[in-house]
């Protein structure tokens, strides 16, 4: 799996070279015109939403998930589109990148999915009610992620998925996938925007 991709433009400018401090970087997909969101970092743990404020126009960097954009920029009177702009880290990969793993997790606590994590299979030392927290869908560079109920408790021992802020899966929220049946499982996909979730799979 990789992480997000930096946007490959470095300073706000106008037309003739001109930095713009304090102009609005608005982010949307080509084609389709949707908002994309993007972050401060490449692994998606600062939020700066779809549109942002530079303050300083000659130091701009934001990160994205992959694909072909459409940038506005905005300051006062003044605005410009940049079109087709695209967006990847396939520059920073020499080789594939290897599969995602299966973790299989016994400790105590809530659970927050990892980077390299592909399945999460819950088998509690001590069987407990157990949050899932998965992470922005941004940052899962396009892969899914599968829990499932390895010890055969989630009858008595609920696992709840657990989606990052305002994010949904097909607009409904985690405790609407919990887990309840022995040996359920839920496999959620990212939405290609970043935005949030889709189901794949389930048998809660």
């Amino acid at each position: 799996m990789t992480t997000l991709a930096r946007v490959p433009l470095y300073a706000v400018q106008d037309e003739a070279g001109n930095i713009l401090d304090g102009a609005t970087v608005s982010s949307y997909r080509e084609g389709t015109g949707a908002a994309v969101a993007t972050y401060a970092d490449n692994a998606a743990v600062t939020s700066l939403g779809s549109s942002f404020v530079c303050a300083d126009g000659s130091d701009l960097e934001f990160y994205a998930i992959g694909g072909l954009y459409r940038f506005d920029i905005v300051l006062g009177a003044y605005s410009r589109t940049l079109r087709n702009i695209a967006v990847g880290t396939a520059q920073a990969v020499d080789a594939p990148v290897a599969g995602l793993a299966t973790r299989v997790v016994t400790a105590a606590g809530d659970i927050t999915v990892l980077a390299t994590d592909g399945c999460i299979e819950v088998n509690k030392t001590v069987g407990a009610a157990t949050n899932v927290n998965l992470g922005p869908a941004a940052a899962r560079g396009g892969a899914d992620i599968e829990i499932y109920d390895r010890k055969g408790d989630a009858d008595v021992n609920n696992i709840t998925p657990v989606f990052d802020g305002a994010e949904t899966c097909m607009g409904l929220t985690g405790t609407s996938f919990k887990i309840t049946t022995v040996n359920g499982r839920v496999k959620f996909s990212p939405l290609a925007d970043g935005s949030g979730w889709r189901l794949n799979d389930n048998a809660l």
